[in-house]
């Protein structure tokens, strides 16, 4: 017996010792051992590996983190409708409205909760409308059937105006619901923001298994504008436990709102803990679900061989965090990991704020890096000037591909005493055309909010974040999966790749 405790003393002493060794150290001690790998998930392999490597040494704190989800389960059915990809515009049979009837009919068919996340409300619009009509509707169910129905709105702007509006959530809920409210309905609205930082997150999730996220701002009047399209793309899941790494995410945010206000009717969760002075993490409160793992690293850093969608999200004020943020550190460690391309789909890689964080010089390192590597990098930019406001909307920040150059350049040296100069061949910068324009084709105005790291054929972010300066929330999955990059390739990259343009010139030249 005292031999077995002494052995068993020993064991725990030694791992103890190996744990102890692997939180300071190169990138290669403690990697998952390739050979098991297996050639599909060569890429996964490094991803985790560099995530690893990031959490072990840096210690960051990533409250954006919320979950990884295998896709096992997945129909393995390119064509089926599990997941979806929707893009704005494609042709002119292919309006916006196609989507935004989609979202609408989506939340109606809600059972017991939506989260609705959005940067802001601009009224008079056709997505704002539809919001309108599937609340109502939820208000009417509801009461129907004497049931409980969760909404939850979090937004930053309204009208657009990144000035502060005084009682923002009520002017929506004003706009939102109707005169009769359903005491079923439980609704809380919040507008999140600081000074300085918006929410930037674009998340639609419906009870537990629908998710819809990506770049599309769903209340916007742009996307209504056949005659100056917006290029955007959102990715749809319907799959078992989706919708949870939306909420999750948006139930973490909610309790870091630094100013703004906050407006509630029929709080349920007020009514079961009955407490008096119910606050904000009583309504928006979510469990964490059992069925994947959150904040659970060390699980899911061991979860490289297998198709899986990872939740990552950034919060507000990110430099709080010491500018480690999961979101923005899976998009470096992707980049990082790439083999033989990357192809990006981004407003703008460079912005001329006079601040930044990490994103914008750690993107263009990255770059750098991947280029002396051999790896190809295809660049599809906003051709839309900004009109005198370069920085703002939709705009490409710089007039010409060598700021983007120069970006690179400079960090790459910078970061890894890299000249890249003579790799600059391997990059492949265009600016992003008009699907269509009922006056004719034209360049030179088309404005790209798609947020899209592609790599390998493999591996692909999609979500909220821009690849430039910028201190907002934001969320985005992370995708493993060669089947759906076949389906994300087929359906947005090729073709826009194929209308895409070089040699820059601004209107006013």
């Amino acid at each position: 017996m005292k031999l077995k405790l002494i052995f068993i003393l020993i064991c725990l002493l030694f791992n103890t010792f190996l744990f102890s060794q692997t939180r300071r150290v190169s990138p290669n001690v403690g990697r998952i051992n390739p050979e098991t790998s297996g050639g599909e998930h060569i890429l996964s392999y490094d991803f985790i590996n560099n995530l690893k490597y990031k959490f072990y040494n840096d210690s960051p704190n990533w409250p954006g983190l919320i979950g990884m989800i295998p896709l096992n389960n997945w129909s393995r059915n390119i064509n089926d409708n599990s997941i979806n990809i929707w893009r704005t515009p494609l042709d002119k049979n292919y309006p916006t409205r196609s989507f935004v009837d989609y979202v609408e009919n989506s939340i109606a068919r809600a059972e017991s909760v939506v989260y609705i996340s959005t940067l802001w409300f601009t009224p008079g619009n056709s997505m704002e409308e539809a919001l309108k009509r599937a609340i109502s509707y939820l208000n009417q169910k509801s009461y129907q059937k004497q049931q409980p129905i969760r909404v939850r709105i979090i937004f930053s702007m309204f009208n657009a105006s990144p000035i502060p509006t005084k009682n923002a959530t009520q002017k929506v809920i004003d706009y939102l619901i109707p005169d009769e409210i359903s005491p079923y309905l439980d609704l809380s609205v919040i507008c999140y923001r600081n000074p300085i930082a918006f929410n930037h997150s674009k998340i639609i999730a419906v009870d537990s298994n629908q998710l819809i996220t990506g770049g599309m701002n769903f209340p916007d009047k742009d996307y209504d504008d056949l005659e100056n399209p917006v290029n955007d793309l959102s990715i749809e899941f319907n799959l078992p436990y989706i919708a949870d790494l939306g909420r999750i995410y948006l139930s973490k945010l909610a309790l870091e709102t630094k100013i703004g206000d906050e407006f509630s009717i029929n709080s349920i969760a007020c009514t079961n803990t009955e407490k008096i002075n119910c606050n904000v993490s009583d309504r928006w409160y979510e469990l964490s679900n059992p069925a994947f793992n959150i904040f659970n690293i060390n699980s899911i850093l061991q979860s490289y061989n297998t198709d899986y969608i990872l939740g990552a999200g950034k919060m507000m004020n990110a430099k709080e965090y010491g500018d480690a943020e999961v979101s923005t550190d899976s998009i470096i460690s992707l980049m990082d990991s790439a083999r033989y391309e990357i192809n990006i789909s981004q407003q703008s890689i460079r912005n001329i704020a006079p601040a930044s964080t990490d994103i914008q010089h750690a993107t263009c390192a990255a770059l750098g890096r991947a280029l002396m590597k051999g790896v190809k990098v295809n660049i599809i930019l906003s051709s839309y000037s900004g009109q005198g406001v370069p920085f703002l909307g939709y705009a490409e920040s710089s007039l010409s591909d060598s700021s983007t150059e120069k970006c690179i350049i400079r960090n790459a040296k910078d970061f890894y005493n890299l000249d890249v100069r003579g790799a600059l061949g391997n990059l492949n910068i265009l600016r992003v055309a008009r699907w269509f324009n009922y006056t004719g084709y034209k360049y030179g105005t088309a404005k790209n909010h798609v947020k899209l790291i592609m790599v390998d054929d493999q591996m692909a972010y999609i979500g909220s974040e821009n690849l430039y300066y910028n201190n907002h929330s934001e969320f985005g999955v992370i995708i493993n999966s060669r089947l759906l990059m076949m389906k994300l390739k087929r359906e947005y990259w090729t073709p826009t790749y194929g209308k895409s343009y070089s040699n820059y010139q601004s209107d006013s030249n």
